[in-house]
Parts: C-alpha cells; structure tokens; sequence
C-alpha cells in the first residue's frame, strides 16, 4: 500500500509539472515534491498500520477460528473496517463545532473511498500467506528424510 501510494503520488505531481510547464505558470517550489511523498508515505503507513492490518489479522483469524471460508473474510474484514471508521469518527473531534451527522457523511465517505484499498491489502496479505504455506511445504520435502533404522 505505501509503495502504491508513493508511486501515485509522482504519477500526480508529474502530470501537475507537465501541466505547469503546458500553461507557463509556476513551477513551485524544492520541496513540494519531498514534502508530498513523505505526506503520502506517512499517511499510508498509518492507514496500512491502524486499519488496513488490524481489520485483515482479526478477520482471519475469526474466520480461523469458525472455520469459515475466504468469502465470509472478506465480509468480516469489511464489518470490521466500518467498525474502525466509526471508531475514529466518534474519536477524532477536529473541530467540536462539527456536528456529528457532518462527521459521520465524510467518515462514511473515506470508508467506502478505502474499500478499493483495503481489498487491494486484503489480496497482498492472501497471497503472502499463500507464499508462505507453499515455501513451507518446499522446504519439508527438500529436509532429507530421518531414517528410523
């Protein structure tokens, strides 16, 4: 997620730099780029780290521990995704003026703008584990066999 995040980023700035250079308008300054990138790397690092991970780990292991299927993960892992979004919205007071009905629209809304995200972590982390059950297997047939002679 953070690499995607950080390459989307220079996908974006250079487009913005192409497009300043097309209009003859400012370039702006050094540290746009940089101060971008460490934006985006710091703030998907957060998302991958207080969301992302912690909806994935305890939707496997629920659907473990019921022994139910990669569909019913999924479906567990989105729950509990809302179940954070609420969490941080009811949390985070940015401005106490807001009302909650104004809160809850824009956490609604970064929630269901991060389900794209959250399946795109949810895949990487299957197949991670993937990888990992089939270098398991490789390696315990690859160990030479004991001889119980």
């Amino acid at each position: 997620m953070v690499v995607t995040a950080c390459a989307l980023w220079t996908l974006c700035y250079l487009a913005l730099l192409l497009w300043a250079i097309i209009t003859n308008e400012g370039l702006g300054g050094p540290l746009a780029y940089p101060a971008g990138l460490l934006a985006f790397f710091l703030l998907s690092l957060a998302m991958s780290v207080c969301l992302y991970f912690p909806a994935t780990a305890i939707a496997a292991g629920l659907a473990k521990k019921f022994q139910r299927s990669f569909v019913w993960q999924i479906a567990i892992c989105i729950g509990i995704f809302a179940l954070l979004h609420l969490i941080a919205v009811l949390v985070i007071r940015e401005n106490p003026t807001v009302p909650l009905s104004e809160r809850l629209l824009i956490g609604g809304t970064l929630f269901f703008l991060n389900l794209i995200p959250l399946g795109l972590y949810w895949w990487c982390a299957q197949g991670l584990l993937v990888c990992h059950q089939v270098m398991k297997h490789l390696l315990n047939r690859l160990r030479p066999k004991k001889n119980a002679g």
